[in-house]
């Protein structure tokens, strides 16, 4: 249960980090990037029916230093007439004063400049003027300054002008309506396209959760799309308009906006594509409105949900797979997230912010990459520790003292004489092995080399009558029970690769044992099956190959019996199995068959060839080794048969 409560604790917990993040926006300013990089690539058409007019530099010195007098934009008007409707990003709040000079062209006419431009408007009939809400901090409510009275009762629209800031100072999206204690006014260019149709301004109910009434009301967030970089949008001079240059049936069906854009003039705000004049943000919206261009953003909350729970099901995926596969999928999945993000935009137009699922996805892998190495190193040392455990159950010689163990038991059998360890001296010496000197002197024939142990050097001096080839094949053999302190991994500093070389070490020497106890056991003359608990056969030497031909490796015990006449061998394997009691009995090995016989699909030349008697014997082992609690115990049955069929003859 623990085992699989810590990593699903860590998946769980890194899923409400996701969630958290896209909650919260703790990715924003990086996906503002993507979002960024996305809308300044990918534009909407530019149509034909929208145009600007710019106040411009050139304007500025035909018609003289601003502001201008409002006759001049009642002249505008009159050349604007077949529009669909004339959009002013001009505020005139306040009535024109008199050091403006009037540029009257009627002669003897009594109408002021303010009066003759709001005629003007009244006659066109879909122009559209701004408000704005001032929100200075310098004043203790907002207030929305709106035109002057006489040009708002001249039928004209009105729409509002604020462009909201993303955290970043970047305008991405707009409110289509907005005010105080209410959303009544449109944004400007919504305005000009409800002047168009004759769409007057409905104001909505406010309901029973009344506003305070002096809080600025946004509704309708709309993060909307450009038709290109700045400068893209059609436009004409202001002076040339004016001054009749350009036909006015060149405006019939179309929606001309008015703005400044001369140097010091006009307000130039940031975008996704660059900075861009007021006006021309505003043909912008325009064109989103139109065509529908805007991109959709999910709201937070199912996002944060979407994600941690997209996040869940590829954890699940991806913990299954092996580290190499596990890093590949987590490259592939969040390459997928950027494509889903990218296809959303462009396909759907919806905005999905993944880059939390990516940091989870990013952060999982690390994280489950630790847990698998300290599962791993875990297990590496629990498999060290076994392998040295049996390497200390199999190794019965004292290492301190097992040279002169043996070269003392070599003497007492003849094979050395005069045998002698003494400490060398701190030089090294020339002889030092597998360098020796192998020599006669004085009828005998002597052996001497160095060699080091446990820091130490010593010479190896013995007398003996054995050729130089068995003295050197004794000597290395002797020396080779001297085994270093610390093993040849301390090398490595890394731990997991220390771990590793200790166990591949310790592995070699178990390995090696166990050929040895596999070979020994093959020489044996006697037949030897080793069966689990569960009777199926482990192990067989060479000798049960032989007597037992055809016999395998995983086939149960009981398929034994068929080798043996009678039905003793059931039994037997009943009192083993079941009672656990110690087997000793003679088995008849194949008696009654006859010339030509099978067995095991093997033809039988003569009777008297398998007329053997077996004398079985077979009891329970059981090894003293470490398990795990989920690991089969580790007893084994042995069975051995020895062929007593001439001694039963004699």
């Amino acid at each position: 249960m623990k085992n699989r409560l810590v990593p699903w604790t860590l998946v769980i917990a890194i899923a409400f980090f996701v969630a958290l993040s896209s909650q919260k926006q703790w990715f924003q300013s990086l996906e503002l990037v993507l979002y960024d990089a996305l809308v300044s690539k990918i534009f909407l058409s530019v149509s034909d029916d929208i145009i600007l007019i710019e106040i411009d530099d050139e304007s500025l010195s035909s018609l003289g230093a601003w502001p201008w007098s409002r006759d001049i934009h009642a002249r505008l008007l009159s050349q604007l007439s077949e529009a669909e409707a004339v959009i002013f990003d001009v505020v005139f709040a306040e009535a024109q004063s008199e050091n403006i000079h009037s540029h009257q062209s009627q002669a003897g006419s009594s109408l002021t400049p303010d009066q003759a431009f709001a005629q003007a408007i009244e006659q066109h009939g879909r122009v559209v003027l701004p408000i704005y809400i001032n929100q200075s901090y310098n004043l203790a409510l907002p207030v929305e300054v709106l035109p002057l009275s006489i040009f708002a009762d001249s039928g004209a629209m009105l729409g509002h002008v604020q462009i909201p800031f993303d955290h970043d100072g970047i305008a991405r999206f707009i409110f289509l309506h907005s005010g105080v204690s209410q959303a009544f006014w449109p944004q400007l260019s919504l305005a000009g396209i409800q002047a168009a149709n004759q769409q007057p301004i409905v104001p909505e109910p406010l309901g029973e959760n009344k506003l305070d009434p002096f809080q600025v009301v946004d509704k309708d967030k709309k993060y909307f799309r450009f038709v290109g970089e700045p400068n893209t949008v059609a436009r004409v001079s202001y002076s040339d308009v004016v001054s009749g240059r350009v036909p006015s049936d060149q405006w019939q069906g179309k929606y001309v906006l008015i703005g400044a854009t001369a140097l010091g003039l006009g307000d130039y705000i940031p975008t996704p594509v660059g900075y861009m004049s007021g006006v021309e943000l505003h043909a912008n919206i325009l064109h989103a409105i139109q065509q529908q261009g805007f991109i959709k953003h999910i709201p937070q909350k199912i996002n944060a949900i979407a994600l941690s729970l997209a996040f869940l099901l590829v954890a699940a995926l991806a913990v299954r797979l092996s580290p190499i596969q596990f890093l590949a999928a987590t490259l592939i999945f969040i390459v997928i997230a950027f494509v889903v993000s990218i296809v959303g935009f462009l396909v759907f137009s919806r905005w999905i912010t993944i880059l939390p699922f990516c940091a989870g996805v990013a952060i999982l892998y690390p994280l489950w990459s630790w847990r698998r190495i300290e599962i791993a190193l875990k297990f590496l040392q629990r498999e060290l520790q076994g392998l040295k455990d049996v390497q200390s159950n199999t190794d019965l010689i004292d290492l301190n003292e097992s040279i002169a163990v043996q070269l003392a038991g070599l003497e007492e059998v003849g094979v050395l004489q005069g045998w002698q360890i003494l400490k060398a001296n701190a030089v090294a010496d020339i002889y030092f092995w597998p360098k020796y000197n192998y020599g006669s002197y004085a009828g005998r024939t002597l052996f001497h080399t160095v060699f080091e142990f446990a820091g130490q050097k010593y010479n190896l001096n013995f007398s003996t009558i054995l050729s130089e080839d068995k003295v050197v094949d004794l000597v290395a053999t002797v020396l080779s029970q001297k085994r270093k302190s610390k093993s040849s991994a301390e090398n490595s500093f890394e731990l997991v690769e220390q771990t590793i070389k200790e166990i591949r070490n310790a592995r070699q020497e178990v390995e090696h044992l166990q050929r040895r106890m596999n070979s020994s056991m093959a020489l044996l003359q006697d037949a030897v099956l080793l069966s689990d608990l569960s009777g199926r056969i482990v192990f067989k030497n060479d000798a049960a190959d032989n007597l037992f031909a055809g016999i395998s490796l995983e086939e149960s015990i009981a398929s034994v019996g068929r080798y043996f006449a009678g039905k003793q061998w059931p039994g037997i394997c009943y009192r083993l199995l079941v009672e656990n009691s110690p087997i000793y009995q003679e088995l008849n090995l194949s008696v009654g068959l006859a010339a030509n016989d099978e067995i095991n699909g093997e033809v039988i030349s003569s009777a008297g060839d398998i007329n053997k008697i077996l004398l079985c014997q077979a009891r329970k082992l059981e090894m003293d080794f470490k398990k795990e609690a989920d690991q089969a115990p580790h007893q084994f049955y042995l069975y051995i048969f020895t062929d007593v069929s001439k001694l039963r003859e004699v």
